[in-house]
């Protein structure tokens, strides 16, 4: 409309910068306000399969910050998102170790490690115990 646009217009351009600054901290806090945890943590565990999972992909997604989230995961789990995406990775391990015959080399794949030296690290330090001990159990 064209008396809108010569209103806007009209205004100093400090006020136009501040109209505009107000507006986008008011999207952004809209944002904010309706990702809760459960909602990360859902999208967590769905894509914890993926290698390509990080905190990057999660603030895309969610479009917030990494600091937002970070925080978000060590509000509700105490844990950091690492240590969250790790021990729910390792959960699905154990359940593939003890359910199925697959192969380790394939299981690692599957959980969304990266190599198997680091799955077998992060298993035997959640777990104590390496995959094959633990399978045998």
């Amino acid at each position: 409309d064209f008396e809108i646009t010569n209103k806007i217009l009209s205004q100093p351009l400090a006020g136009i910068r501040s109209d505009i600054n107000q507006i986008i901290d008011y999207v952004s806090s809209l944002k904010h306000t309706k990702t809760n945890f459960d909602d990360l943590y859902a999208y967590i565990k769905e894509n914890c399969n993926s290698s390509e999972l990080s905190l990057k992909v999660l603030a895309d997604v969610f479009s917030m910050s990494q600091s937002s989230i970070t925080r978000m995961i060590q509000d509700n789990t105490k844990f950091s998102f690492k240590e969250l995406l790790s021990n729910i990775r390792i959960e699905n391990a154990k359940d593939l170790l003890k359910n199925t015959d697959l192969p380790i080399d394939k299981i690692c794949e599957m959980t969304g490690f990266s190599n198997k030296r680091t799955f077998f690290r992060v298993f035997k330090m959640v777990t104590g115990t390496t995959p094959g001990e633990y399978r045998k159990r």
